[in-house]
């Protein structure tokens, strides 16, 4: 599946909750357009999970931690740049959704040409963790994982889901 399709819909999946928010204010406002990103936030949720059932079918390869780094604690983070654009935005003026539609834009160029996109509160709230881990052979792999922690040594199985992702097996 091509990389930048994955890293679209995961950005997209992450923000989810965002588009709902703004799709129940908005319902008064924006007649019938208030359901734009409603659709949007709950097609990339069923890609989501489409990409979830996906990844599961791919053979595993064995992978030897050498290093981790949860990046959990970088969800938190994230969640910031849900309450920055809502804090004294009007969308139902013009220039509140031009300028939210703006800084959306420009947080997600930073999310796809960065591993923040893997980030992502709808994985977190499911159940998965986010782990940068250094292999024995010193590349660096992102590892999406339903385990809560990694262990120097441990052999993970993970099936590989873009270049340097890998959704661990339980």
């Amino acid at each position: 599946m091509s990389s930048k399709l994955t890293k679209t819909m995961l950005f997209l999946s992450s923000y989810f909750p965002l588009f709902l928010i703004i799709s129940v204010t908005q319902r008064s406002n924006w007649g019938y357009w208030h359901l734009t990103p409603l659709i949007i936030g709950a097609s990339s949720i069923f890609w989501l999970t489409g990409w979830l059932i996906w990844a599961k079918q791919k053979s595993p390869e064995e992978l030897v931690v050498k290093k981790s780094k949860s990046k959990d604690s970088e969800v938190i983070a994230y969640i910031i740049s849900y309450v920055l654009p809502m804090a004294g935005t009007k969308f139902s003026e013009f220039d509140g959704a031009i300028t939210i539609t703006v800084f959306f834009i420009v947080i997600m160029i930073l999310n796809l040409n960065s591993n923040l996109v893997y980030i992502n509160p709808i994985l977190n709230s499911i159940g998965y963790h986010l782990f940068e881990v250094e292999l024995p052979s010193g590349n660096d792999i992102m590892l999406i994982t339903k385990s809560e922690r990694l262990l120097v040594g441990q052999v993970i199985s993970g099936k590989r889901v873009s270049e340097s992702i890998y959704l661990g097996e339980q």
